[in-house]
């Protein structure tokens, strides 16, 4: 699921890698400045996924 997850912020990023440090390491203030990759430690993917999909069309974090 992470896979999925880093691919779809993929055309945010300029890289592959770029995608994957925003994942392991980007404080999301709606989540209590977890990181994607803490939330999905929790269980929380779906979470995550709804996340990315508010921002993709232009919603706030």
């Amino acid at each position: 699921m992470a896979e999925q997850l880093i691919a779809l912020v993929r055309s945010w990023t300029a890289s592959h890698d770029e995608a994957v440090a925003w994942f392991e390491e980007q404080p999301l203030p709606s989540f209590g400045n977890l990181t994607p990759a803490d939330l999905m430690r929790q269980g929380r993917a779906d979470a995550v996924k709804a996340y990315i999909d508010r921002i993709a069309v232009g919603g706030y974090s």
